[in-house]
Formats: structure tokens, C-alpha cells, sequence
């Protein structure tokens, strides 16, 4: 493998790498304390976490959440270009906005389990194209480097969000086929009705008579549009919503029963699987050192 640039450290926050590998020998692997963008420049990759995976193509972006055991392989003969940028939350502290959230795109990334796939669209091209204006500093520093990155690196995530807006973010376990995920109309509606609602009641007979849809007939058309369960899906809304009140500075137990838990056990378990972290580590985790 061949490193084209290379900056900053996990335990810092910010950490990027340009590679290039050769055919037929794995692209990377590991495990990481902090958030990953793997961005494909040239190949074909089977990218895998946990018990997922996706083919990669040009221009294809892979969103993977923190302490996720990953690796990445080619499935074709051409050599294999990327970017991987690892992160944590605090490498943008004092960027904060309640008006906007820099880290949205993320949200469906923990909804979906863990993975999300970002494909390439004029948002996408414009989010690589600053990466290539912070490889520059890296390749070039001049005085004011790091500040230029960490700025830079804020408005590549604004294109993220607005990416993940426009194609939505494809469901892991897949192969390419291109365009962003199109749901059934009425399971769009319970989606919305989910995210809008996460400490309600979203029973299954809630949603039924709600949505006019009988239990079986809704279990198995929700499966088969997001590959989740509902219960599975609310289970992971919910988590993201107590990720967003440790964040805001509530206990574990305040952000358990705010987010829509009604037994502390079966929050700890949900959090950690998705996370990866327990609750009452997960500030320290996200905002203290990284791998």
C-alpha cells in the first residue's frame, strides 16, 4: 500500500489518509473509537462491518459509526484509491449550532445499524473536491494549516448533509445498483411518523391503527423496504435520540426514559449495540481520546 498523504491522529480527533493498493490484498481493517468516512476515488470495494456489507464504486462514500469492526476488499482486478477520514464529535466543538446540526447525515447512519452508504451525486463530487483543497494544505502547510483543514472539513460535512437529504441513505447488506433507497408510500409515512415521535407510543398496534394496515401485512412490507424490523428501527431512532441528550448534558437515565425506554436494562443493551459504548461512557468516549 502506498500513502499519498496523511494527517492528524485518531487520538486528536481528526485523522486522514490518501492510499492507494495494489489488486487482491485487503484495503484496510480495523476497529476505531471514532466515526469513519470511506471514500472511494478508483476499484471496486466489498466493504464490511459487522455482519454487513456493501460494493463500493467510484465516488461512493461508506458512513460507519464508532467501534465498528470493518474491512475493506477489492472485488475487481484495478487497483484500489481512497480516502478514510476518522472522527469524533469534539474536532468540531465550537461549531455548534442549534439552528443546524453539522453531524445530521449521521442520524440515519445509526438508524440503519451502523452503515450507510452515500453514492455519488453533485453533493458527493463537491464534498471531495474539499477534500482535495485539505489534502493541498496537508501536501503544502503553510501557516494556519490546521485551521484551514478543520474548516474545510466542516463544509465537506455540510455536503454530506445535504447528500444524505437528496438520495437518502442506503440500507447496508446490498450490492450497487445505483440511486438512493424509494420506499413504499405508506411505510415513507411510518418512517416519518417514527422519527417524528420517538418517546410515543410505537406499538405495533399503534401503527396499525394508525396506518390502516394489518400486523403482518406492515411487519412484513416495513422488512422488506428497510430491511429492519420495526421494532428494530424504533429501537435504533430511539437511540439516537438519547445520543442527542448526553450530548445536550442529560444523565443516562434521563436520556433513556426522555428517548422513549421505559426499562433502564433494555436501554443499556440497545444503546451499546449500537453505539458501541454504554451510556454513562458514551460523553467521555465521543469527547475525550479516540481509538
Amino acid at each position: 500500500m502506498h500513502t499519498v498523504a496523511q494527517f492528524g491522529s485518531v487520538e486528536a480527533g481528526f485523522h486522514y489518509e490518501h492510499a492507494i493498493s495494489g489488486t487482491n490484498s485487503v484495503v484496510t481493517q480495523g476497529r476505531y473509537r471514532a466515526y469513519e468516512l470511506f471514500c472511494l476515488i478508483s476499484g471496486r470495494l466489498e466493504y464490511r462491518t459487522e455482519g454487513d456489507s456493501y460494493q463500493l464504486g467510484f465516488g461512493d462514500i461508506a458512513v460507519v459509526r464508532t467501534d465498528q469492526v470493518q474491512t475493506a476488499q477489492p472485488v475487481s482486478k484495478e487497483r484500489s484509491e481512497w480516502i478514510v477520514i476518522h472522527f469524533l464529535p469534539r474536532y468540531l466543538r465550537g461549531f455548534e449550532s442549534s439552528a443546524y446540526n453539522v453531524l445530521g447525515f449521521l442520524r440515519s447512519t445509526m438508524a440503519h445499524g451502523g452503515l450507510q452508504v452515500l453514492q455519488h451525486n453533485e453533493h458527493v463530487a463537491e464534498f471531495f473536491g474539499y477534500l482535495e483543497q485539505i489534502e493541498q494544505y496537508i501536501v503544502r502547510p503553510v501557516a494556519g494549516t490546521e485551521v484551514m483543514i478543520r474548516t474545510l472539513f466542516l463544509q465537506a460535512l455540510v455536503c454530506l448533509n445535504r447528500a444524505a437529504e437528496q438520495i437518502g441513505a442506503t440500507p447496508n447488506s446490498g450490492s450497487r445498483e445505483g440511486g438512493g433507497v424509494q420506499y413504499d408510500p405508506t411505510i415513507s409515512e411510518i418512517i416519518r411518523f417514527i422519527e417524528s415521535n420517538p418517546n410515543g407510543d410505537l406499538s405495533l398496534g399503534r401503527l396499525e391503527s394508525l396506518f390502516g394496515l394489518s400486523r403482518y401485512h406492515m411487519c412484513r412490507l416495513f422488512k422488506q423496504n428497510t430491511g429492519y424490523t420495526v421494532h428494530e428501527y424504533v429501537t435504533n431512532i430511539r437511540v439516537m435520540q438519547a445520543v442527542t441528550l448526553l450530548n445536550e448534558g442529560a444523565t443516562a437515565l434521563e436520556a433513556a426514559y426522555a428517548a422513549g425506554f421505559h426499562d433502564y436494562s433494555n436501554f443499556y443493551k440497545s444503546f451499546s449495540r449500537v453505539t458501541g459504548f454504554a451510556p454513562h461512557r458514551f460523553s467521555e468516549a465521543t469527547n475525550g481520546n479516540g481509538r
